[in-house]
């Protein structure tokens, strides 16, 4: 591609960010911040999507994801000061260097291009191993980064930030402390200036206890360090459906991921939702008016207890949940759908056990 196409293309594809509403309406003191920042929710680069999806499709939804990360990081409008990754930029702690590099060079050709936004990428559970002796993709990326200026890869260090009389908590997930004592043990100056010193926090925290209380669920959002009115707003990835809510008085905006990765992670507002769940006489009927009706689709088909699973649909991902007509989710039964390869089971159970990929076609080739 041409730079005069690739500039065009960049121009076409640039956007600006539209948030959820907050509960507390256009008073929310969240709001002024919000106006400073791009917010890029879980992106979890190097997944594989495998499970129920056609061989002949194999690949695709990967190189969807890669494009839309592109977008969001490099394909931005000017105007704001602040871009943030919340967390999980990889899927694992160590994911294939194709996809390290590849992240690499996206945030360095965003870095020139948008040379006014300081773009801050938070350490996620997913990126970070609890062994302290292994060194994670997202180090190897971080390292890589170093001599990008407006690049900030947060592995385990908190930086605060002020722009415009605003000021900005980012706060990466660490494996070896509770949300709680990571805050006691840094000592953010944020925390310490008194109630009339107002900030915001982003972090890569649980916004749910379980009924287990903070120390139970370590990756908790850390309230003992993070109370009204001092604290105006709480932005934090890990829950991969977006939503806005109040906590403890503050005002929680929560990103979601870069796009869905399951049934229900769909925005609830969405107008053409990539995972669809239907029942079989619905799905028929749609292949009936249009046999390309789900070929951008993750369809899941519910079956009753005497209909048979559906094949050869052309779409995205295929599974069936049997039992679902007219029963609680609790009886359901995932029946996985897809084309059979020996080769591609080999491949997946490898993976599932974390055998590389070098070892992986080593032991293929002795088979």
């Amino acid at each position: 591609m041409s730079l005069q196409l690739h500039e065009e293309r960049v121009i076409a594809n640039s956007r600006a960010q539209i948030f959820p509403a907050s509960p507390l309406g256009i008073t929310s003191p969240l709001n002024k911040y919000l106006n400073h920042l791009y917010v890029l929710g879980d992106p979890h680069l190097g997944r594989r999507f495998t499970a129920g999806v056609p061989l002949a499709r194999r690949g695709e939804r990967e190189a969807e994801i890669r494009e839309l990360f592109h977008s969001e990081v490099v394909c931005v409008k000017p105007g704001r000061e602040f871009h943030v990754c919340m967390g999980d930029l990889f899927d694992g702690w160590t994911v294939d260097n194709e996809t390290v590099e590849f992240a690499y060079r996206t945030y360095k050709e965003a870095s020139w291009r948008n040379p006014a936004v300081t773009y801050i990428v938070l350490g996620g559970n997913h990126d970070k191993s609890k062994d302290k002796t292994k060194v994670s993709s997202f180090q190897i990326f971080a390292e890589l980064c170093r001599d990008l200026p407006n690049v900030h890869v947060l592995t385990d260090t908190i930086m605060q930030r002020s722009f415009d009389g605003l000021n900005f908590l980012f706060v990466p997930w660490v494996p070896w402390h509770s949300s709680n004592q990571q805050l006691f043990i840094e000592q953010p100056k944020f925390l310490t200036k008194g109630e009339d010193f107002k900030f915001i926090a982003l972090g890569h925290w649980d916004i749910e206890d379980y009924g287990k209380g903070d120390e139970e669920v370590p990756g908790l959002i850390p309230w003992q360090h993070l109370k009204a009115p001092q604290c105006e707003g709480i932005i934090t990835g890990h829950f991969h459906k977006r939503q806005r809510t109040i906590m403890n008085g503050i005002d929680v905006f929560v990103s979601g991921s870069m796009a869905p990765y399951a049934h229900g992670e769909d925005d609830a507002d969405a107008e053409d939702p990539q995972y669809l769940t239907l029942p079989r006489a619905e799905v028929l009927e749609r292949l009936e008016a249009d046999p390309e009706a789900f070929a951008q689709k993750c369809l899941r088909v519910l079956l009753a207890d005497d209909e048979e699973p559906l094949a050869d649909i052309n779409c995205l991902q295929l599974t069936m949940k049997r039992g679902a007509v007219g029963k609680s989710a609790d009886a359901v039964l995932d029946v996985k759908v897809d084309d059979f390869s020996l080769k591609v089971l080999f491949d997946q159970v490898m993976s599932e056990k974390g055998v590389s990929e070098a070892l992986t076609r080593e032991l293929w080739e002795k088979l």
